[in-house]
């Protein structure tokens, strides 16, 4: 029999041993009524993981209550499983936190009220921050669902990677970052055995099915449904298993039911989650059936994509151009073992058109160890100025703003065509993502550039995920400050 106290228990043969067992959350605890139990974990110190993190509040004492404990804990394994994939991946020696963060990322487990979490840098906090949010007769907390927790420190990680893609102010750039926290979970979840087993048994192996695995933040779903019918998936904040497929960022609606994609960077991001999970369905075929076999799918996955990521340029076709090196990288690494997959599941959702596939060079799919993206196809067309200015009068705005743009060609696909890459065109995409921020209520303006037509309001309850500023220079420009949900 165990014996709980603050969250940590040990039977007779654990208080023999110097680690502690501590009860956590094995994925999100699910939307109320729930049936599913916390597990037994080896605590783990957060400040020693290969990326450290310093947590604000106390780790629980005999004062704390066991739901304090619980919160604490999950949190702190979740933390620790998203660095797990991410050193698993091969790249401990390269990826580190934004410079920002001084080395260590800061977490605070309860910010106060609010949907989820953040990832916040650029602005007068930084760090990772959970809410939490009243619920019925229950209160939900962000820090408590191990979706979000490993969702919020896939920001981080890949704005360690690539930090231009968080200050790119485009749908592509944008939504990946969601995906990648989506993903981000889907890896952090496989590292636990019994839930790789628990999926093999709910999908009956085929993992892309609707699943633990895909339905994000279960729990919290209820209450944004609550708040915003239509805004969630039937039974999550977001469903990897969809039918989503791709549609150019210029043609989506703004907005949209949950139902659609439309220009808003969580609802754009399913349709990369959905081929990453098409991705790990098809590399987990028989004669593999165990939760081994799923766990070494998952991290030959996540070194493909981590390669990718820092082989891909900053381009107007960065979805389709990652997804090509993560072809690439394939050949690189495991010969080609699974390039029929990465086709099918990227081509399957429109990311990568037969064009595209066909222009992927023979020699990088050979494994050239001499092959070099830089040798890739290109036409001259690289965009050379990073922003572009909009009117701030249209938004009313006191002075005109820069909005930062991609700004080279793809490594490996075509860019393109037509007038991309011209001052028209670019700034066509500004003003379009500019339009999709106001109507999401997702920009802010401070006062002394706000005239009285401006369409942001800094008064109402929400958590801006860009802002309008004036820089060190005197310039005022657009520029990301979080990433949340």
């Amino acid at each position: 029999m165990l014996e709980v106290s603050a969250g940590r228990s040990k039977s007779g043969r654990d208080r023999r041993m110097s680690e502690d067992i501590v009860h956590v959350w094995e994925e999100d605890p699910g939307a109320h009524p729930s049936h599913r139990m916390p597990i037994g974990r080896t605590a783990r110190d957060h400040g020693q993981l290969p990326l450290p993190f310093r947590i604000g509040e106390r780790e629980p004492e005999s004062q704390h209550s066991q739901r304090y404990a619980l919160r604490y804990w999950t949190a702190v394994d979740s933390l620790a499983r998203a660095t797990d994939w991410i050193s698993e991946s091969a790249l401990s020696e390269v990826v580190s936190w934004h410079p920002e963060m001084d080395g260590v990322m800061p977490v605070t487990l309860d910010a106060g009220i609010g949907l989820a979490g953040e990832y916040r840098r650029g602005s007068r906090d930084h760090g990772i921050f959970f809410f939490r949010t009243p619920s019925g007769h229950q209160t939900i907390y962000g820090c408590e669902s191990p979706d979000i927790v490993c969702h919020e420190v896939g920001h981080a990680i890949l704005d360690g990677l690539v930090p231009e893609i968080m200050e790119t102010q485009r749908l592509e750039q944008q939504a990946f970052h969601e995906a990648f926290g989506d993903i981000s979970s889907v890896l952090s979840s496989l590292t636990v055995e019994s839930f790789c087993s628990a999926i093999i048994h709910e999908t009956r192996g085929q993992i892309n099915n609707s699943s633990r695995l895909s339905r994000m933040a279960e729990q919290l779903s209820v209450e944004m449904r609550r708040r915003l019918p239509g805004k969630t998936d039937v039974a999550s904040v977001r469903e990897l298993s969809n039918e989503f497929y791709y549609i150019d960022p210029m043609a989506v609606p703004i907005r949209a039911p949950a139902s659609q994609i439309c220009h808003e960077r969580h609802s754009f991001s399913r349709v990369f989650s959905a081929a990453f999970l098409d991705a790990l369905a098809g590399m987990f075929y028989p004669p593999k059936k165990t939760a081994a076999d799923l766990q070494e799918v998952a991290r030959k996955l996540a070194q493909i994509l981590c390669q990718a990521v820092l082989a891909t340029p900053n381009s107007d076709r960065y979805w389709a151009d990652l997804a090509a090196n993560m072809i690439i990288a394939d050949a690189r690494t495991f010969e080609g073992e699974h390039e029929a997959i990465l086709r099918e599941s990227f081509a399957g959702r429109g990311i990568l058109t037969f064009d595209d596939l066909a222009s992927i060079p023979e020699d990088a799919l050979g494994g050239d160890p001499n092959y070099s993206p830089s040798d890739g196809p290109r036409d001259g067309s690289q965009i050379r100025d990073s922003q572009v200015c909009l009117p701030g009068h249209r938004y009313g705005i006191s002075s005109d703003f820069g909005v930062r743009v991609p700004d080279q060609a793809p490594s490996v696909v075509p860019p393109v065509t037509g007038s991309t890459g011209t001052q028209e065109k670019l700034t066509d995409l500004a003003s379009c993502f500019v339009e999709a921020l106001f109507v999401h209520r997702q920009i802010s303006v401070p006062k002394n550039l706000r005239t009285d037509r401006c369409l942001a309001a800094p008064e109402r309850a929400v958590r801006a995920t860009h802002e309008i500023c004036e820089t060190e220079s005197g310039s005022v420009e657009l520029r990301t400050i979080a990433c949340h949900r």
